[in-house]
């Protein structure tokens, strides 16, 4: 079996190494292993290159926990050959985080199901975005790591009117939860809604919303023209627990992108959000649709973010042609990814940034303007408008509170 690379030696003629060379080479290996692991667990490939030593598989581990990577990843060492295997401490540790996700999966099938029934009798159309949804798309949905529950609400009928609705959408809905007790978490896009002990639930009043006001006034024409298609697309949850509500193919082509680059701007990524939207890409659709969503994307100010997404879908997770949107962009698309391994799942793992006084609004600011004065020859068009945006909705909030 090869040995790891130790600290003061390297395998080519014994020569002595600084420690950061050898750590660099080691987490290029590390890199390698992992992008393997990806491509075995998505059926492109059927064994790693080589064997990792226990520490390398403790890294591997511990990688697969900052992506939120560890049920899909499990799926590719069981095809891995017995040779390859991790050692048993490190097996054991991966299969009991996978039946932890497992039932955590199936309870959240259930509650999304019973969340939707609710509203439905609190007079309310709404729709399941991303987590129990998305995963649907995956071929094992139970072991994609999952999170809270966001709906996308609307009074019932209300999507169905021509015009700008989604303001008295918004009032009804304070309204409602006003009766209901506090407002919490509330934003310009959403509010927090205590119905279920352990799940965090996010009732949205528009998908999403972007910091530049003439695209996010575009944004929300969209979303008011495609809703009632939403409302009325139903799928299947497994294991016979019911149905719900789910965003259809071609609005999840677009919306789970443009969340993706919504939460690159403000605080991170990481390689699951990426991997939800290859199983998108997957599911296939016409030319037309995918004309359709690239003019979206247009109108919006993504298509070099597009590029960049359509670049690491194919160097990480091999997508084939035929599914992209657009031509790569290898330039971009090397940059996002490094932003990406470094940041971990939505930038918890960014060593760059000070998280231990997240909760705090002035550090949290402060990091944030860090991170956006690095991407801000990309996308100025979004990064530019996020100190004006942010003041319209301090006053905005002091508004709906008076």
């Amino acid at each position: 079996m090869r040995r790891a690379l130790s600290v003061d030696c390297c395998p080519l003629l014994g020569v002595v190494l600084p420690l950061s060379v050898v750590c660099c080479l080691y987490n290029s290996m590390l890199r390698t292993y992992f992008k393997e692991l990806i491509s075995i667990s998505l059926g492109h490939r059927g064994m790693l290159s080589d064997v990792p030593t226990a520490a390398e598989w403790e890294a591997l581990l511990s990688f697969a926990k900052e992506q939120t990577l560890v049920g899909i990843l499990y799926g590719a060492i069981e095809r891995l050959p017995k040779e390859q295997l991790p050692p048993k401490k490190v097996l054991f540790h991966w299969y009991k985080i996978v039946g932890e996700l497992k039932a955590e999966n199936l309870r959240l099938n259930r509650e999304s199901v019973e969340l939707c029934d609710y509203l439905d009798g609190e007079g309310f159309d709404c729709v399941v975005m991303k987590g129990q949804a998305i995963a649907q798309y995956y071929p094992n949905p139970l072991v994609r790591t999952c999170g809270d529950i966001d709906v996308w609400v609307v009074p019932k009928g209300l999507e169905k009117e021509k015009g700008k609705w989604i303001p008295k959408s918004r009032e009804y809905i304070y309204k409602y939860m006003r009766a209901r007790g506090k407002i919490e978490g509330l934003n310009y896009q959403h509010v927090h809604l205590h119905h279920f002990e352990k799940t965090s639930v996010e009732l949205h009043i528009t998908p999403l919303s972007l910091y530049n006001f003439w695209y996010n006034s575009r944004l929300q024409r969209f979303f008011e023209q495609e809703a009632a298609a939403q409302f009325s697309n139903f799928i299947e949850m497994p294991n016979g627990v019911g149905k719900v509500p789910a965003l259809t193919l071609e609005f999840n082509r677009f919306f789970i992108l443009l969340h993706i680059y919504s939460h690159f701007l403000g605080e991170g990524i990481g390689l699951r959000q990426l991997m939800d939207y290859y199983y998108v890409l997957k599911q296939g659709g016409s030319r037309e649709s995918k004309e359709r969503t690239l003019e979206i994307f247009k109108r919006v100010g993504m298509l070099r973010f597009v590029a960049a997404t359509m670049w690491i879908l194919q160097e990480v997770f091999g997508l084939e042609d035929e599914y992209l949107l657009c031509s790569p962009n290898q330039k971009e698309g090397e940059f996002l990814l490094k932003e990406v391994l470094l940041s971990g799942n939505f930038g918890k793992y960014d060593s760059r940034f000070d998280r231990s006084r997240y909760n705090e609004l002035i550090p949290r600011l402060w990091n944030s303007l860090k991170r956006k004065a690095r991407l801000v020859f990309r996308y100025p068009h979004e990064i530019l408008f996020d100190l004006p945006f942010r003041t319209w909705l301090y006053f905005w909030r002091m508004t709906l509170k008076r």
